[in-house]
C-alpha cells in the first residue's frame, strides 16, 4: 500500500515531535486533516505506516522518533546563548526552539541553573586535556601537540560561545564565573599534566599553573583573539599547535646553563 504524501509529511513531524514514535491515530488524523476512518483506509495500521516511513528513510522501524530530547535542547540553548546571551534567554524560548515542552525541559535540567552546568559541561574541551590519558612519551613536543591541536579546532568551532567569556555586563559575568566554578576545568587538567614528574623534570622550575596559564594564552591567542577579534586567517590547526608548541616550550624548558636558573 502506498500511503499519501500528505500522511507521510504529517507522521514526519509528529515523529520529530516531543512524542517521537508514540503518537497516536488520532494525532495523526488531526495533523493530517482528516479523520480517523480516512486515515485507517489510507494506511492500514499505523505499524504499515511506521514501516513505510523506516523503509523511505532506510533504517530500523524501531528506531524511528527516537529522539535525544537532552542533546537537542543544548542545541537550542546553544543557538539562543549565541544570540543573546546567557541572562535573558528564558527556559520557555529553549523549549520552543528544542520542540519540546517547558515540562520535559525542566524534568530533564531542574531549572535554568541546571541547564546552565549541563551547557558548561557539553561545551568545553576538558576532555582533550584529560590527565588520565595523558602518559609522558618523553618527546613533551610530540605530547602537547594533539592537545594544542584539539583545543584550537574546539576553539573555531565554538567561537560564538566563546565570545561569552568577554562579556561585560554584570550579570552575565555572575553567570559564567559560576558556570567556571567546577572540578575539572581545562586549566585544572592542563595544570596537573604540568605537575607530573616525567613533566616537570623537562621544564625550568615554575609552578605547574603558570605554565598552564601561559600554554592557554597562547592558544586563546592564536585561535580566537587574532580570528576573530582582529579577522586574522587561521592557518591549519596543526601547523598552529606546532608553531605554538615549539615557541612555548623554547621558554620554559628547563636550561643547561645553570647561570639561566639562578637568574644571573
Amino acid at each position: 500500500m502506498t500511503i499519501d504524501a500528505p500522511i507521510l509529511d504529517a507522521a514526519q513531524r509528529l515523529l520529530n515531535s516531543e512524542s517521537g514514535a508514540d503518537f497516536t491515530v488520532d494525532q495523526l488524523a488531526a495533523a493530517a486533516g482528516i479523520s480517523r476512518a480516512t486515515l485507517y483506509r489510507r494506511i492500514g495500521s499505523k505499524e504499515a505506516l511506521l514501516q513505510q516511513i523506516a523503509e523511505l528513510h532506510g533504517v530500523d522501524p524501531e528506531t524511528l522518533g527516537a529522539r535525544d530530547i537532552r542533546a537537542d535542547s543544548l542545541a537550542a540553548a546553544r543557538e539562543l546563548f549565541s544570540r543573546y546571551g546567557l541572562v535573558s534567554v528564558t527556559m520557555e524560548q529553549i523549549a520552543q526552539e528544542a520542540g519540546v515542552g517547558v515540562a520535559t525541559l525542566y524534568r530533564h535540567f531542574g531549572d535554568k541553573g541546571g541547564l546552565l552546568r549541563a551547557f558548561s559541561d557539553e561545551f568545553r574541551p576538558q576532555q582533550l586535556v584529560s590527565d588520565t590519558a595523558f602518559i609522558p612519551s618523553g618527546d613533551l613536543a610530540a605530547d602537547l601537540q594533539p592537545i594544542v591541536s584539539g583545543l584550537l579546532r574546539f576553539m573555531m568551532a565554538n567561537g560564538d560561545i566563546f565570545r561569552l567569556t568577554l562579556a561585560e555586563r554584570s550579570k552575565e559575568l555572575e553567570v559564567i564565573q559560576a558556570m567556571r566554578n567546577t572540578p575539572g576545568r581545562t586549566l585544572h587538567r592542563l595544570t596537573r599534566i604540568f605537575q607530573l614528574p616525567e613533566v616537570a623534570d623537562q621544564l625550568a622550575p615554575l609552578e605547574a599553573q603558570e605554565l598552564a596559564l601561559s600554554l592557554l594564552g597562547m592558544i586563546f591567542g592564536f585561535g580566537f583573539t587574532g580570528p576573530f577579534l582582529y579577522e586574522l586567517p587561521l592557518a591549519e590547526p596543526d601547523k598552529v599547535a606546532h608553531t605554538i608548541v615549539r615557541i612555548f616550550l623554547d621558554g620554559v624548558r628547563r636550561s643547561t646553563d645553570t647561570t639561566l636558573d639562578k637568574g644571573l
